[in-house]
């Protein structure tokens, strides 16, 4: 017999969803959805027992996003479209309810920059651009806020790299320059608060790379500059792999970039 008194049906909405994450990364994909769907009936019962109290609409635009993620990884762009636009709308009227929940409003970010990476990964970069840059408006907010805020800064620098990814695709290298370069800002300074946090290290390293791709693609005058931040994130990735401290995807970074410093030294010469 299923509970049916909120507190109750709320603890059986985060079993299920901590059922599917598992799956997620332990098991099948299929089996990480029929927990995740099974989360969003227990969200939608919380809803119906409780249509006032924001935890319902939270617990169901946790579910809708999961199932996303999960329709993401299965390939299927438009159903994760369809689940994170659904998300986004839970989460843009809880953060109308209360402008000042961080956490709310945190939480419309990450739904901008959801729909982002699908519609960049779909080709639609105008409309991955207007979503990142959403999402973007709200992270300099909430930085602006707390500059001590080591989570929020780095949602900043995360925003800066994602608008300036799809700013190159679309061949606008000055503004993906920028981008970028507001991006490394904010992660050296958070590498230089804390040096032995692997992941902010890592985050500098992409920051750094990003910009050095771009600046290649500006030709000979700035491939220079660009040798330099290759060798810049090669200095920070090979004590990070001697300390065996990178992921096995990291790891192959430091061959990848050392390949592009060995072509930009050969063709300057």
């Amino acid at each position: 017999m299923e509970p049916d008194w909120p507190d109750a049906i709320d603890a059986q909405f985060w079993f299920l969803i901590t059922q599917g994450d598992h799956a997620f990364y332990h098991a099948t994909l299929d089996e990480a959805f029929g927990h995740l769907k099974a989360a969003e009936a227990v969200a939608q019962r919380l809803l119906k027992a409780e249509p006032d109290v924001p935890r319902s609409q939270r617990d169901l635009s946790a579910s809708y996003s999961k199932i996303g993620d999960v329709q993401s990884a299965q390939g299927d762009l438009p159903a994760a479209l369809s689940s994170y636009k659904e998300d986004l709308q839970i989460a843009q009227k809880l953060a109308a309810r209360d402008p000042g929940n961080t956490e709310w409003q945190r939480d419309l970010s990450l739904s901008y920059n959801r729909i982002g990476d699908v519609q960049r990964a779909q080709g639609e970069l105008p409309a991955a651009l207007s979503s990142y840059k959403e999402a973007l408006q709200i992270a300099q907010k909430l930085a602006a806020r707390d500059p001590g805020n080591a989570q929020w800064q780095r949602d900043l620098s995360v925003s800066y790299n994602e608008i300036g990814d799809v700013q190159s695709a679309q061949s606008e290298l000055p503004a993906a320059l920028s981008s970028y370069k507001e991006a490394i800002q904010i992660a050296q300074k958070l590498a230089a608060r804390d040096p032995g946090n692997a992941q902010w290290q890592t985050d500098l390293v992409i920051s750094f790379w990003k910009l050095a791709v771009v600046l290649e693609q500006q030709g000979t005058p700035q491939k220079r500059e660009a040798g330099a931040k290759y060798q810049r994130a090669l200095e920070i990735l090979r004590p990070l792999a001697v300390e065996n401290r990178l992921t096995a995807e990291q790891t192959t970074w430091i061959a990848r970039i050392e390949a592009r410093l060995k072509a930009i030294t050969e063709n300057s010469q």
